[in-house]
């Protein structure tokens, strides 16, 4: 999967980096990758600008294909009717305009966010959509938990790789009131390392218990079966196939393009960079019977077979292999299809599907 930042969202962040020497904007990079982790502290002033100007350039992009590809992960029926967003701890607005993108019916959104110069840049971000556009965008500069707790309720809550910042007791007061603030669902999207996926887990444990409903990208509401990957591993240099197999925690990656200002903030020769995530999806409605399998990583290709690494919806990590012999063309084919975070349903494969030069 690969994603990439709408023309225009792109455009208006070069325009205004365009006259900032990449020295500042490094200087910037460096100060907003040291702060994440611990509670930053954007004093006002030229660093507090420089690191918004450097997030806009090099963490923007991959924040936007992470909240992407969670939404995408996110049954249609389940968003369509959205028309008002509380975005807590908003950044720019990265998470609501992923959301746009993906819902253009939404007509409201409240966006929360406490850095000045953050904001300051963001409502010219916003000057520059395309035009005609009804989007109604509102800013609250104060703490997110606040927010939520006197928050009118809107259909969606946007919460964006802003957990760690509040540390733990304040992340589960902080979940707790955006549901109540949630007319219809939250999404929660962290990083997808073994840290990022406890709390998605901790956060799941507690909306199940809340009465939530949940659909995605858990295709059951059971006991986590990668609920172990969430403590990490003591894994050697170069884990076994086993060790990788057991230390396994559920998160999902994107593949996206370093261009411009991102590439030559972040230095390194290759031309992109993979996003790892977790997330969760919750609505307040009971959701459609979804696939009952749901893909933990990329589809191993061997030879002219396929395997797969699968969630079920019985609650249980799955491994499934089509082999040529065994397995209907129609099937193998659909399988080598699959990406990483892809829903599953082989009972409803089409009974002819091109095989599109898979070596047959």
């Amino acid at each position: 999967m690969s994603s990439s930042l709408p023309a225009w969202l792109l455009q208006a962040i070069n325009l205004q980096l365009d006259q900032v020497p990449l020295k500042r904007l490094r200087h910037g990079y460096a100060a907003l990758s040291a702060s994440y982790g611990a509670q930053p502290s954007f004093e006002p002033g030229g660093d507090a600008i420089a690191r918004a100007q450097a997030y806009l350039a090099a963490r923007m992009p991959a924040t936007y294909a992470a909240v992407e590809q969670a939404l995408d992960q996110v049954p249609m029926q389940a968003l369509a009717d959205a028309r008002s967003v509380l975005d807590l701890g908003a950044g720019p607005g990265t998470a609501m305009w992923a959301l746009r993108e993906r819902v253009p019916g939404l007509a409201m959104a409240t966006l929360v966010e406490t850095d000045a110069a953050t904001v300051s840049l963001a409502k010219v971000l916003a000057e520059s959509r395309p035009m005609p556009d009804d989007l109604a965008i509102h800013w609250r500069s104060e703490p997110a938990l606040l927010a939520a707790k006197t928050a009118t309720q809107h259909d969606l809550v946007l919460l964006s790789y802003c957990l760690e910042e509040a540390g733990a007791e304040e992340a589960e007061a902080l979940v707790r009131a955006a549901w109540a603030a949630a007319r219809q669902g939250i999404l929660i999207v962290e990083p997808g390392t073994p840290a990022g996926f406890a709390r998605i887990l901790k956060m799941r444990d507690m909306l199940l218990a809340e009465g939530g409903h949940l659909v995605a990208p858990c295709p059951h509401a059971l006991a986590c079966p990668l609920a172990a990957g969430a403590l990490g591993g003591d894994l050697k240099q170069k884990p076994t196939s086993k060790e990788r197999f057991d230390n396994m925690w559920c998160h999902f990656g994107v593949r996206l393009e370093r261009r411009g200002l991102h590439r030559l903030i972040k230095g390194g020769e290759l031309g992109y960079e993979d996003e790892k995530f977790s997330f969760l999806y919750f609505s307040r409605q009971k959701p459609a019977a979804g696939a009952p399998y749901r893909v933990l990583a990329w589809p191993k290709r061997i030879s002219r077979h396929i395997e797969l690494d699968l969630c079920s919806k019985s609650g249980n990590r799955e491994k499934s292999f089509y082999n040529r012999r065994n397995t209907a063309q129609n099937i193998r084919n659909a399988a080598r299809r699959l990406a990483w975070g892809d829903a599953w349903d082989p009972s409803k494969v089409p009974e002819s599907i091109e095989d599109e030069n898979f070596d047959d």
